[in-house]
């Protein structure tokens, strides 16, 4: 600061010539002083240069990469250049301190806080006419702000706080997506019976949920997606939404942080609620025809729709005279059936009930439909065609009786009941039971009918008019072959009869006599002086034999099944040879109903001379020891015979001493 000259006041202190200057204000000075003596002598002394500063560092800011003026937060994906700011006109700055200070709550991923000191006569602050700068960086990850203090030479100090948050971020965020279990996942398509609630789980410090584009569509067209976002820390972030409606949806999410790092776009396979199922749809003749009867033609068809459709199941099943519920898929459904898995819509007709009396009957049609959501959905339809009069139903109990030709029982133990069904009313008192017993009609206890055949019975849950037949049990409590025919008349002049129908005439046998053995010769005797001997039987059975068995010594010599046309009567013979031990000889007959007549039970009795165990030998030490009887008692006459022996030599003996 040039002030020029300045006046002086001298003081003379002992020959030395004093001057005080007071100076006050800011400036950089230069003080140089100039003297001559009395005697013209001059000296000079100086210059001498000094400062005075009293003033702290003024115009402290920060500029970002150059800009003062920049929004709070500042967002950045790479390194951010920051500069302090500050002016001293008078003695210059001579050092910055600074720091970087987190931001409260920020994530822990973050990091780069300083506190620092730099001189300026290191030369990192820049002096451009009084305005001084330093600059360094903040590199990623970080969240804060900067502070410093300016201090001048002269040590006044200054300090600025900058509020302005700077986030420097150059990680993008990861996410995972996630939906609800489904039924089941087909072809990548993922099928649901219900909602479908998917779970956007993001990892980012950063995070904006306004940065986050959830795009859902519904069956091609777009869809409100109803994101609820929810966080469970600074850094983890949770969307959460909810798709009820029936449909094929696609997810998409897409995004980025404040710092403008994009996440990795996520789209989702076809994801479906399938909340329902329709019923498959059956008529005959292109009408609803459940309970309905069919005399003429007979057209049954089915459809179904759906669109997830996963499987079908078709069945037909009949229930006519003898049989139940037997399953005529195959001949009638055949390859009419055409289904679109694709579209999920199938339909067929099945035009093959030829007017022929075996496809009379009670028919039951089912239609089972599942989608790839997991439901199912079932219809059945019975209907009848009756083109032959009457049709015949059985209860099981009968229908085994008559099967195979007709059963072998021992007994008849419930009650037979057969249900007849005609479209038109049977006409009043037309019932006609007939039960025969080995050919010749029998008097029976009247079958108890239900409902009474009059003019005012409705039909029943067929569709027809059905009548249900109880014949008791103790009509065949004898035994014999039966059959049972059964006859009406309806009010359109038929004249039905289960007979109608070829070779299904009730028939079966009630057998509860075991067979029997008329006569067995060649085993009268049980000693039997012979090389050999032929045994002979004969074997009846009232009904119907099964088989004979014959064993020798426990070993099974002779067995028939076959008895040709005569399965009453039956002959046989085995040979005995001659033995030197006891043989045994067992014949075991038994018939159709499982009746059983068998030489070794205790409860087996004849009329004629029967031995079960005989010895057949020609040598007379064989004979003599098979017969016990005769053995044991020659044994015994011997001992008699040898004691007295014996005896008479003994009391010999003792008369000679005597004499002696």
């Amino acid at each position: 600061m040039d002030i020029g000259e300045l006046d002086c006041e001298w003081s003379d202190e002992n020959g030395e010539h004093i001057t005080k200057i007071t100076l006050s204000k800011d400036a950089k000075y230069t003080i140089e002083v100039k003297n001559t003596d009395k005697a013209g002598n001059s000296g000079n002394a100086g210059p001498v240069t000094f400062t005075i500063d009293n003033t702290d560092p003024q115009g402290l800011y920060v500029t970002y990469n150059g800009n003062e003026n920049i929004s709070s937060p500042y967002y950045s994906n790479s390194p951010v250049s920051v500069t302090l700011h500050a002016k001293d006109d008078v003695s210059g700055i001579d050092h910055f301190k600074y720091k970087t200070v987190k931001t409260v709550g920020s994530s822990g991923i973050n990091g780069g806080y300083v506190e620092k000191t730099v001189n300026f006569k290191d030369k990192d602050i820049k002096n451009s006419n009084g305005e001084f700068t330093y600059t360094f960086t903040l590199e990623p990850q970080f969240d804060g702000h900067v502070e410093f203090t300016a201090v001048d030479n002269a040590g006044n100090d200054a300090s600025f706080g900058d509020t302005k948050s700077i986030v420097v971020d150059n990680k993008a965020p990861t996410s995972n997506i996630t939906f609800n279990t489904p039924v089941q996942n087909v072809g990548g398509t993922s099928y649901y019976d219900g909602n479908i609630t998917g779970t956007i789980n993001i990892n980012e410090a950063n995070f904006d949920a306004s940065d986050v584009t959830v795009t859902v569509t519904k069956d091609g067209a777009s869809y409100p997606a109803g994101v609820s976002w929810s966080n469970g820390s600074v850094d983890s972030h949770t969307g959460t939404l909810t798709l009820s409606e029936d449909g094929d949806y696609t997810v998409s999410v897409a995004g980025k942080d404040k710092s403008g790092n994009e996440m990795t776009p996520y789209a989702s396979e076809q994801l479906t609620i399938d909340t329902d199922i329709k019923e498959p749809v059956l008529t005959v003749n292109g009408s609803e025809a459940d309970g309905k009867a069919f005399k003429d033609k007979v057209i049954p068809a089915v459809k179904f729709e759906d669109t997830n459709l996963d499987s079908y199941e078709i069945t037909l099943l009949r229930t006519r005279y003898g049989e139940k519920n037997v399953d005529v898929t195959k001949d009638f459904i055949k390859n009419h059936m055409s289904v679109n898995m694709g579209t999920g819509v199938g339909e067929g007709e099945f035009d093959e009930f030829a007017k022929i009396q075996d496809n009379d009957g009670i028919y039951t049609l089912k239609a089972k439909i599942t989608d790839k959501a997991g439901h199912e959905s079932e219809k059945q339809i019975v209907f009848t065609v009756n083109r032959y009069g009457s049709i015949y139903v059985y209860d099981d109990y009968l229908v085994d009786l008559i099967a195979d030709g007709g059963a072998y029982v021992q007994s008849i133990d419930k009650d037979l009941i057969i249900t007849e069904y005609n479209p038109d009313k049977l006409v009043s008192q037309s019932l006609n039971v007939e039960i025969s017993k080995d050919g010749k009609p029998l008097e029976i206890a009247a079958p108890a009918i239900s409902p009474e055949i009059n003019d005012r019975v409705t039909t029943g849950s067929s569709g027809w008019y059905q009548y249900q037949y109880t014949i008791s049990k103790d009509n065949f409590a004898a035994d014999g072959i039966y059959k049972i025919v059964v006859s009406s008349k309806d009010e359109t002049g038929n004249n039905p009869q289960n007979t109608n129908y070829e070779d299904k005439t009730i028939l079966f046998r009630v057998d509860s006599t075991a067979p029997e053995i008329n006569s067995i010769t060649g085993l009268e005797n049980k000693i039997i002086n012979a090389t050999g001997v032929t045994v002979k039987y004969t074997i009846f059975d009232t009904i119907s034999l099964a088989s004979v068995d014959v064993y020798v010594n426990g070993e099974k010599v002779e067995s028939v099944s076959d008895f040709g046309d005569d399965f009453n009567n039956y002959s046989g013979e085995v040979q005995l040879k001659e033995s030197s031990s006891e043989q045994s000889v067992r014949i075991v007959a038994t018939d159709k109903a499982g009746n059983v007549t068998d030489t070794d039970s205790s409860d087996f009795t004849s009329a004629y001379k029967f031995n079960s165990k005989v010895t057949v030998s020609t040598n007379v030490f064989v004979r003599w020891f098979a017969n016990k009887l005769l053995f044991f008692g020659s044994i015994a006459g011997v001992l008699i015979l040898i004691g007295g022996v014996s005896f008479l030599i003994v009391l010999g003996k003792r008369r000679k001493k005597k004499t002696a």
